[in-house]
C-alpha cells in the first residue's frame, strides 16, 4: 500500500514536471512568436480579416480598440514563411499603430504625436482635361476634407494613416481612392462625366458635398452647365441675366443692363474676367453681357460674406474664370440665330500639355433697328446697332503641378440713331430739312499672362500681370438745312463725350493648407489706373449739306484726367472645428493715392458657417468694404456713358459695412430652402447737386458734387427643386434702400432710384424626353423711382405776346420730394423650348425663345410733358404731367447650335 502511494506520488511529480516543462516551452515560444514564420494569403481583405488569419495560423489572439483600426484599406498579398513581425509591420505601416506582446496577446496601441503628411494634386475633367473648381475631396470616415481652387488644385494635410478619399464634383462620377499616408504624396484625379445625372443644382449644393459647409453666406458658384440649364433669353444663355434671378441681385429697367445688389449702385459691382476687372460688361443696352457662355469655366458670385482677397467695390463680386481649352481632343460649337451668331473652337496644340481656346460672337445691326424704336417715332428714323467680341486663351502645363496661361478679350459696340424730318412750303418755294444723329461706340480690351502652381506640397501660388482698357465715344449732332428762292443756309451743332479708362495690375497670392482644420490665404497687388474724360461742343455752318463742313468754334465744356496708384494686400484664415463649424477671419488693406488725395482703408471681415443639425446650416458674416472710384453722370438709356471719377478730397473713398445672417435647409423633401437677412450702410456716396451736371459745360462741376450716405436692408428667400424632370426655384426679396445728402431733398432721406420693395422670380425647366425640354421664367418687381417736376415758372426777363419768358426757358422749377414718383411695376414672362439631337460625334440643338411673351410694355424712363399753362400776375407757368417712355415689347428668337 505504501509502495502504491509512493508510486502514485512519483507519477504526480512527473506529471507536474512535464506540465512545467510544457509551460516553460510555451513561454519560450511566446517570447519568440514575433520572429516565427507563418504563411497567409490576403485577397482584398481588410485589417480585421488579416488579423483573423494571423491568429488562426499563429494561435495567438489580438487585443485592440476597434476605433483605431482603419477598415477601409484592402490588402491583396501573399506572405510565404514570413515572420509575424514583418507581416504586422507591413500591414500597419502608416496607420500610426504600434504592436507588442502582453500576456500572450498581440496588443495594438495607437501612437502618440503622430506625424502629419500632405496629399495634394489637381482635379480635372477626364474628357477635356479642364480643371474642376470647387470639387470635393474628403475622408470617407472622418469627413475631413477640402475643395479644389479655381485651378483645380487641392491640398489636404492629415495624420499618418490609412484613408479612403472621395473625389466628387456635380455632374461627374465620384471616385474613391484608398491611400496609405506615410509620406507627402501627389495624387491627381480625372473625373468622368455622368450622362445620367438626375440632379441639377443651380444655386444650392448637393447634400453630399462638403462645399456646403465651406461656402460663406452670400457666395454662389455658377458653372457653364448651370447657366445653360436656365431659360435661354434672346437665343443664347447669358451669365448676367442668369445671376439676376438670384435673390438680392436685381436688374434696373429696360435698356439698362446694370445690376443692383443689396441696395448698391452699378459701379459698386466688381466684374472680373480671369482676375482682370471689366469696366463695362454689357452689349446692346444691357440685353447681352460680354461673357460668352461658351468660354465660361466657372463663376463665383458674391453678394455678402466677402473673402478678404476681394477689394475695390462695395456691393458684389462676379469672378469669372474662362476654360483652359481641351487638352485631349479638338472640339467646337457653332450657333446661328436671328439676333446673334457665334463660333467656339478648342483643342490641344500638344496633347495633355498645351491647349488653345478661341471664340467669336457677332450681333446684327439690322435686327436691332426693329428692337430699339426711336423716341420720335416716324418713318424717317433709322436705328443702327451691332456688336462683336473675341475671346482667346492659351494654357501650357510646365509640369503636373505648374501652369502658364495667356488670356485675351476684346469687344466692340457701335450704335447710331438718325431722326430726320423735312418740310416743303409751296407758298414761298421753301424747303426745310432737320436731322438729329445720336451715336455711341465703346470697346473693352483685356489681356493677362499668369502662372499658377504648387510652391510646396501644402502651398499653392498664383502670379499675374494684366491690363484692362475701356473707351467710350458718344456724340449728338443736330443739323438743319433751309432753302428758299433767294437764300440757302445750313447749321450744325455737335456735342461729344469721350471717356477712357486704363488699368495695369500686377498681383501674387498663395494658399497654405496648414492642416485639415487651418488654411491660410494671402496676397498682394499693385494697380495703376488712369481716368480721362472730355466733353466738348462744336458748331458750324456748311455751305453745302454734308460737305465742306467747317467749324466756327470748338469748345471744351468739361474735362478731367486722373492718374492713381493703389497698393493692396490681404490675409485670411479658415478654421474648421468638429467638421461642422467654419470660421473665416481676415483683413483687406488698401493704400490709394493720386496727385491731391491719399487714403488707406483697413477692411476687416469674418464669416462663419455652422451645421448645427443634419443638413441645416446657420451662416453669419460681417464685411467692411471700400472703393476708390465713383460713378457720375449715369443715364438710364446710355449706361455706357457713365463717368468714372477718382476719389478726391472733395469726394473721399466710399465705404460700407454689411451684416448678414442666413439659414439653409438642404433636402427638405427634395427641396433646398435658403433664407438670408442683411443690413448695409454706405458712406461717402456722391451725387450732383440738384440741376448740376457734367454735361452742362460748367467748369466748376467738381464743386457741385454732394457727399452722402446710403442704407439698405432686406430679407431674401430661395426655394429650389433640384431633382426630377421638373426643376426650378422661387426667389423673393423684400427690401428697402435709401439715400441721404445734406443739400438734396432738404437733407431728408429718400428712396434710391432702384428701390424695389418686392422682387419676385419664378423659374422652371421641364425635360419632356431626351429630345425636348422647355423652360419658363416670370419676373416681377416694384416700379423704379424718379423725380418729376410739377410746375415750371418763367422769370420776367423777356415779354412776348403778353407772356413772360426767361433765358433758356424757365427760371424756377417746383418738385415734389426726391424720387417720390414710382413708375408702374415691372413684369414679363420668358419662354424657351429646345430640340436636341445627339449623335455619335455631334450634338445639335434648335432653340425657340420668346422674350416678354405677353408683350408687356415696361417703362424704361419717366419724364414730364405739358398739361396746362396759365398766367398769375406777370408770371407765366406750365403744369406738367408724367410721360412714361416704353421701349421693348415681345422679342421672338430662334437659334441653331451644333457641337462637334
Amino acid at each position: 500500500m505504501n509502495k502504491l502511494k509512493i508510486k502514485t506520488i512519483k507519477i504526480n511529480i512527473l506529471l507536474l514536471l512535464l506540465l512545467n516543462c510544457v509551460a516553460f516551452s510555451n513561454k519560450a515560444q511566446v517570447s519568440k512568436t514575433l520572429g516565427d514564420t507563418i504563411s497567409i494569403k490576403l485577397n482584398e481583405n481588410n485589417l480585421l480579416e488579416a488579423f483573423e488569419k494571423i491568429s488562426k495560423e499563429s494561435g495567438y489572439s489580438f487585443a485592440f480598440s476597434k476605433k483605431i483600426i482603419p477598415e477601409e484599406i484592402l490588402f491583396t498579398k501573399e506572405f510565404d514563411n514570413q515572420a509575424i513581425q514583418e507581416i504586422l509591420s507591413y500591414l500597419l505601416r502608416g496607420t500610426g499603430i504600434n504592436f507588442k506582446i502582453i500576456e500572450e496577446q498581440i496588443v495594438l496601441i495607437k501612437k502618440k504625436n503622430l506625424k502629419r503628411y500632405t496629399i495634394s494634386g489637381f482635379i480635372r475633367d477626364n474628357t477635356t482635361g479642364e480643371a474642376l473648381f470647387q470639387a470635393n475631396i474628403f475622408d470617407k470616415n472622418s469627413f475631413k476634407g477640402t475643395v479644389s481652387n479655381q485651378f483645380g488644385h487641392y491640398s489636404l494635410s492629415l495624420h499618418e494613416g490609412a484613408y479612403t478619399l472621395v473625389y466628387s464634383f456635380i455632374g461627374r462620377n465620384p471616385v474613391e481612392k484608398q491611400i496609405l499616408l506615410d509620406h507627402n504624396m501627389e495624387l491627381s484625379i480625372n473625373l468622368d462625366q455622368n450622362v445620367e445625372l438626375e440632379e441639377i443644382v443651380i444655386f444650392g449644393h448637393s447634400n453630399k458635398e462638403i462645399i456646403k459647409k465651406e461656402d460663406p453666406l452670400g457666395k454662389i458658384t455658377v458653372s457653364q452647365d448651370k447657366i445653360e440649364a436656365l431659360p435661354i433669353i434672346m437665343g443664347e444663355p447669358d451669365l448676367v441675366k442668369s445671376i439676376q434671378l438670384i435673390p438680392g441681385i436685381q436688374g434696373g429697367s429696360e435698356a439698362n443692363g446694370a445690376i443692383y445688389v443689396r441696395g448698391g449702385g452699378p459701379l459698386q459691382n466688381l466684374f472680373l474676367l480671369d482676375n482682370v476687372p471689366i469696366y463695362n460688361c454689357f452689349h446692346l443696352l444691357g440685353l447681352f453681357s460680354v461673357f460668352n457662355s461658351d468660354v465660361i469655366g466657372n463663376t463665383a458670385v458674391i453678394k455678402g460674406g466677402f473673402s478678404s482677397k476681394y477689394g475695390g467695390r462695395l456691393s458684389s463680386v462676379v469672378d469669372v474664370k474662362t476654360k483652359d481649352g481641351n487638352m485631349k481632343e479638338f472640339k467646337g460649337k457653332a450657333s446661328i440665330g436671328l439676333i446673334s451668331s457665334k463660333l467656339f473652337l478648342e483643342g490641344p496644340l500638344i496633347k495633355d500639355k498645351t491647349s488653345f481656346l478661341v471664340a467669336g460672337r457677332l450681333g446684327y445691326y439690322f435686327i436691332y433697328g426693329e428692337l430699339l424704336p426711336s423716341e420720335i417715332g416716324n418713318d424717317n428714323n433709322i436705328n443702327k446697332y451691332h456688336f462683336n467680341d473675341i475671346n482667346a486663351k492659351l494654357t501650357h502645363r510646365l509640369s503636373e503641378s505648374q501652369n502658364l496661361y495667356v488670356s485675351f478679350y476684346t469687344g466692340n459696340d457701335n450704335g447710331e440713331e438718325i431722326n430726320r424730318n423735312e418740310f416743303e412750303d409751296p407758298s414761298d418755294f421753301s424747303y426745310t430739312f432737320n436731322e438729329n444723329v445720336d451715336g455711341q461706340n465703346w470697346n473693352n480690351l483685356i489681356g493677362s499672362v499668369g502662372w499658377a502652381g504648387e510652391i510646396l506640397k501644402q502651398v499653392f501660388g498664383n502670379a499675374q500681370f494684366s491690363t484692362s482698357q475701356y473707351n467710350y465715344a458718344g456724340y449728338v449732332k443736330d443739323s438743319s438745312y433751309y432753302r428758299n428762292q433767294t437764300d440757302t443756309s445750313h447749321s450744325s451743332v455737335q456735342t461729344e463725350l469721350n471717356n477712357k479708362v486704363t488699368n495695369y495690375t500686377g498681383m501674387a497670392s498663395i494658399q497654405y493648407q496648414i492642416s485639415p482644420q487651418v488654411k491660410l490665404s494671402a496676397g498682394y497687388s499693385f494697380t495703376s489706373l488712369d481716368l480721362k474724360s472730355e466733353n466738348k461742343q462744336s458748331a458750324g455752318v456748311d455751305q453745302y449739306y454734308r460737305s465742306n463742313n467747317y467749324f466756327e468754334r470748338d469748345t471744351v465744356l468739361a474735362e478731367y484726367n486722373y492718374s492713381t496708384k493703389e497698393h493692396s494686400g490681404y490675409l485670411e484664415f479658415r478654421f474648421n472645428f468638429w467638421n461642422s463649424l467654419n470660421i473665416n477671419p481676415g483683413v483687406h488693406l488698401s493704400n490709394f493715392q493720386n496727385a491731391n488725395y491719399k487714403n488707406t482703408l483697413v477692411q476687416p471681415r469674418v464669416t462663419s458657417n455652422w451645421e448645427f443639425a443634419n443638413n441645416i446650416i446657420l451662416k453669419v458674416s460681417y464685411s467692411k468694404m471700400g472703393q476708390h472710384i465713383h460713378l457720375l453722370g449715369a443715364t438710364r438709356i446710355k449706361q455706357a456713358s457713365d463717368l468714372l471719377l477718382s476719389s478726391l478730397e472733395r469726394a473721399p473713398s466710399e465705404e460700407s459695412d454689411q451684416y448678414s445672417l442666413g439659414i439653409s435647409y438642404l433636402r427638405l423633401k427634395n427641396l433646398n430652402v435658403h433664407v438670408d437677412a442683411y443690413y448695409k450702410n454706405m458712406d461717402n456716396l456722391i451725387s450732383f447737386s440738384e440741376g448740376a451736371s457734367y454735361f452742362t459745360g460748367s467748369s466748376d462741376w467738381e464743386d457741385k458734387i454732394e457727399i452722402g450716405t446710403g442704407e439698405a436692408k432686406g430679407v431674401e428667400f430661395l426655394i429650389e427643386k433640384t431633382k426630377g424632370k421638373l426643376t426650378g426655384w422661387l426667389g423673393y426679396t423684400f427690401s428697402n434702400t435709401t439715400r441721404k445728402f445734406e443739400n438734396i431733398n432738404s437733407g431728408e432721406r429718400y428712396p434710391f432710384t432702384y428701390d424695389h420693395l418686392h422682387y419676385l422670380n419664378i423659374t422652371g425647366s421641364y425635360k419632356i424626353n431626351e429630345k425636348f425640354d422647355f423652360s419658363v421664367n416670370w419676373l416681377y418687381h416694384s416700379g423704379n423711382r424718379s423725380t418729376i417736376p410739377q410746375v415750371f415758372y418763367y422769370n420776367p426777363a423777356n415779354r412776348l405776346d403778353g407772356r413772360i419768358y426767361g433765358p433758356n426757358g424757365y427760371s424756377h422749377v417746383f418738385y415734389n420730394e426726391k424720387n417720390s414718383y414710382k413708375s408702374p411695376d415691372y413684369h414679363r414672362l420668358d419662354f424657351a423650348i429646345n430640340y436636341n439631337k445627339i449623335g455619335k460625334k455631334t450634338h445639335r440643338k434648335l432653340t425657340l425663345s420668346v422674350y416678354n411673351l405677353y408683350n408687356r410694355k415696361n417703362v424704361y424712363i419717366s419724364n414730364y410733358g405739358e398739361e396746362s399753362a396759365g398766367i398769375v400776375g406777370t408770371i407765366y407757368y406750365q403744369k406738367r404731367i408724367v410721360e412714361e417712355k416704353k421701349l421693348i415689347g415681345i422679342i421672338p428668337s430662334i437659334s441653331y447650335t451644333i457641337s462637334f
